[in-house]
């Protein structure tokens, strides 16, 4: 439950990068360069070594490790722009570091589900989990849009950040064994 609810709410911060999107456009009445071409190579870049790292640490740790790095960096981001501080290497900045940290997190969750789940309700469990992941990966946008056009750019700041602290703090909560790996000193970094 605290997994999925974690995941729920992580996947809710697309929130953020839809809205931190439209800054750029808006302030120079063009698209410029897309943010989110940036965010996608970052993710998948990081996503290659996050895998690797989920497979050799403790995957909640990386989890929450990821998800609260993320809240600071949009707290931060939230308090720069409320106190009228809105450059855009700024949001540029803010947008890498939280695609960095969520190319760690997203293997990690992933690895962790058949962790945590009994053999015999993983297909089910699975399954759930990506209906969901899809869902949320639709509605996140249309959420922040929402949003977004009823109050400024910082509430939905702060909104994803306090939203990621209560899945960290609900993950907190969750029992998920460190996986050691009888192996884990033969082979290299880079050739796991």
């Amino acid at each position: 439950l605290a997994v999925q609810a974690h995941h729920e709410q992580s996947t809710l911060t697309g929130e953020v990068p839809a809205s931190a999107r439209e800054q750029p456009t808006r302030r120079r009445r063009s698209g410029g360069i897309n943010p989110f071409i940036i965010i996608i190579i970052v993710i998948i870049v990081m996503s290659i070594f996050g895998g690797v790292w989920a497979d050799r640490h403790h995957r909640k740790f990386l989890i929450m490790g990821s998800d609260a790095t993320i809240a600071v960096a949009t707290l931060t981001l939230a308090g720069l722009m409320a106190s009228g501080i809105d450059d855009l290497w700024i949001i540029y900045l803010a947008l890498a570091i939280r695609s960095i940290f969520a190319g760690i997190q997203m293997p990690a969750v992933t690895a962790m589900i058949p962790q945590i789940v009994p053999e015999s309700q993983l297909l089910r469990i699975n399954g759930a989990f990506q209906t969901i992941q899809s869902a949320m990966t639709l509605l996140a946008p249309a959420l922040a849009a929402v949003i977004y056009a009823n109050m400024d750019i910082v509430a939905v700041f702060f909104i994803d950040a306090v939203t990621a602290l209560i899945g960290v703090g609900l993950l907190a909560l969750a029992r998920v064994a460190r996986l050691v790996r009888p192996d884990q000193g033969s082979v290299s970094y880079f050739g796991d």
